[in-house]
């Protein structure tokens, strides 16, 4: 870090101010310059990165003939300058600008006008590489950064391995917290199927109990009048091994559904016992199972 530090000092001591006002603002940050009298390109800067404004400044540059061939459409500062004053009017000057330019380019345009103008360039140096690395979110290693340490030639370049390092630090603080997380998914899925099971285990129960407190009660006035319904009773004996007989695997399945149900409706009663939405977490445990199936 005190590398880096000292890297970044050298470059601001080395940066035009047009480079520090851009470097500033990528930064979310703001940087003060004194204008000359006269300078249209500098008021224009001072503009969009600093105090805000800057459309009439912005028309009297476009009056101006470029001198030698020099026009702010061709200067990164200036282009970007422009855009954020009047985006809308600079689209086609941000794509031609961009067609000759690499992903170093393309990163730096695309954080300052918080834009996704895809970089299909292939890379020459590690800079770039690191640059359209962090453009295609894919991963960068310690390595990428060590590599690229030596490439760094201005301001531009130590942004895009600022926003590498950040990158890999919160790449890295998160794989040392998946597994944690992972854990705790895995101790709350298993705490709410142990309270589904207990509130299960205890409907089944106070079923059994209810069951017994009603027998008794079914069966002193079976027993009073038993003469006169043993014949019912032995009829109804014959029907009910006849059916079990010829549909007991009917009756298994319907068992079987009403068992599914009971215990649909007391996970709904457990979760909604646990203040959890019922559907975002079915959701929630599917993602994660999706992904690590993958």
């Amino acid at each position: 870090m005190v590398h880096l530090k000292n890297l970044e000092a050298t470059l601001l001591s080395q940066a035009s101010d047009k480079e520090l006002m851009l470097y500033r603002f990528l930064k979310g940050q703001k940087q003060s310059v004194r204008c000359k009298d006269n300078d249209l390109q500098t008021t224009i800067c001072v503009k969009a990165f600093v105090s805000g404004g800057g459309k009439e400044e912005l028309k009297s540059l476009k009056l101006i003939k470029p001198f030698k061939g020099l026009h702010y459409t061709n200067n990164l500062e200036l282009l970007v300058a422009a855009s954020l004053i009047e985006e809308e009017c600079e689209i086609e000057n941000l794509e031609n600008y961009l067609q000759k330019r690499t992903a170093k380019e393309y990163f730096i345009i695309n954080k300052a006008l918080d834009r996704d103008f895809y970089c299909s360039k292939e890379a020459t140096n590690q800079v770039e590489k690191l640059a359209l690395k962090l453009l295609l979110d894919e991963e960068v290693n310690v390595e990428d950064i060590q590599n690229s340490f030596n490439f760094i030639s201005d301001l531009y370049d130590y942004f895009i391995l600022e926003s590498a390092v950040v990158k890999v630090n919160l790449d890295l603080s998160f794989k040392l917290r998946q597994r944690e997380y992972e854990d705790f998914y895995a101790y709350g899925l298993k705490a709410i199927q142990r309270i589904e099971k207990v509130v299960l285990i205890t409907f089944y129960i106070g079923l059994f109990y209810l069951s017994l407190l009603i027998a008794p009660r079914l069966a002193q006035p079976i027993i009073a009048n038993w003469d006169m319904l043993e014949p019912v009773a032995y009829i109804a004996d014959k029907i009910v091994l006849f059916i079990l007989a010829f549909t007991g695997f009917m009756i298994h399945r319907y068992i079987g559904t009403i068992r599914q149900g009971i215990n649909i409706m007391i996970r709904k009663l457990v979760l909604k016992g646990l203040g959890f939405h019922e559907e975002r977490l079915n959701e929630i445990v599917k993602r994660i199972q999706s992904d690590e199936g993958v």
